[in-house]
């Protein structure tokens, strides 16, 4: 429950934001960035749920990254989606 929010945002906002900033305007690395962590996300929800609630499911996932993605241009930071990441987590164990 721990480590899968801190290694999740390593990747898509520490290692992806990284590669993606040596080609691309940060606005472009930010868009780009949210809709891959999206993408992925997609992925484990087809199967919880049925057309068209699966990719209903998604669109918060990509408003969160864009948020992220913003956060973590301007402050440098994985922190605060660390955090939510873990909460959800933790609400998904309890119910």
């Amino acid at each position: 429950m721990l480590i899968n929010p801190v290694l999740e945002e390593m990747y898509w906002r520490g290692y992806m934001h990284k590669k993606l900033t040596r080609k691309y305007k940060p606005q472009t690395v930010i868009l780009l960035a949210a809709l891959f962590y999206s993408l992925y996300h997609l992925l484990s929800v087809i199967p919880l749920f049925a057309w068209p609630y699966n990719v209903m499911m998604v669109v918060p996932v990509f408003l969160a990254g864009l948020i992220w993605g913003y956060m973590r241009q301007r402050h440098h930071s994985i922190i605060s989606p660390v955090l939510a990441d873990t909460g959800i987590m933790g609400i998904y164990l309890l119910f």
